[in-house]
């Protein structure tokens, strides 16, 4: 079964490919940028034939009912929605599981069929969220903190003199210009934030022997220098939908 898998974020939409376990074609696109028209062209003419379902999750509900439009239109019922009633192939004794973003779930099935079951997932984005499964719990909970975009636009909009600067990774020790210190700034603030919730968590669930993997736009650069192994998993989102897809339309 070949599978189209989409995470629809706050800045970014992913897409992709996945087929016996692996995800290819990946793409992104901006989310505000994305117009029915580009969905309509995508699906039906960027798409290889092959494909017969899709497994999407949002964090965007004003997005999600145009792409949920398209794709019933292209796949009919063999389309997945991820929520908390989604079949993730790991327990969730997370008290309230109707609050999990869909982004989140698919992480969890995604760091589940590939590591286990005693792991975190860090995923660097808009927002920067912690998620922690453990033996016989499966999904328990996690943290969310705000991640580079939001930082980056509260200071433009809440600073008269502040400009709105985009994220391009830099290694001086300090800024000489306005926009090099702002940039410096969110970087190595997302970069202490991530260290410090790590190890916060590091210390009531369980020690280092939990694996820790870090995926999401940023998180190549905002891990790096970070005192601890990390297995840096760029599509795992996706890769989880693709999961997700095979345990709920494979039936």
């Amino acid at each position: 079964m070949s599978t189209l898998v989409i995470d629809i974020g706050n800045t970014t939409i992913a897409t992709g490919i996945f087929r016996s376990g692996v995800v290819s074609r990946v793409r992104h696109f901006e989310t505000a940028t994305v117009r029915s028209d580009f969905i309509k062209s995508f699906l039906l003419e960027d798409m290889p034939r092959d494909i017969s379902c899709a497994v999407a999750a949002s964090v965007v509900p004003k997005v999600s009912k145009t792409w949920s439009r398209l794709l019933r239109k292209r796949f009919g019922q063999s389309v997945v929605w991820v929520n908390h009633e989604t079949e993730l192939g790991v327990k969730v004794t997370h008290p309230n599981p109707g609050q999990i973003g869909a982004d989140r779930l698919a992480n969890t099935a995604g760091g589940a069929s590939r590591y286990g079951t005693r792991f975190f997932v860090v995923d660097i984005g808009t927002a920067i969220t912690f998620d922690i499964v453990v033996p016989g719990r499966g999904y328990i909970g996690g943290i969310i903190a705000p991640g580079g975009p939001v930082m980056r636009k509260a200071l433009s909009e809440r600073a008269a003199l502040l400009p709105e600067v985009d994220f391009q990774p830099t290694r001086v020790r300090i800024g000489h210009s306005t926009e090099e210190a702002m940039r410096l700034g969110i970087q190595l603030g997302e970069r202490g934030m991530v260290r410090e919730i790590l190890d916060h968590l590091t210390r009531y669930y369980g020690g280092r022997d939990l694996k820790l993997i870090a995926t999401g736009g940023d998180a190549h650069h905002i891990t790096r220098g970070l005192d601890r192994k990390i297995i840096l998993d760029r599509d795992l989102t996706l890769y989880g939908l693709g999961v997700i897809g095979k345990l709920n339309l494979e039936k």
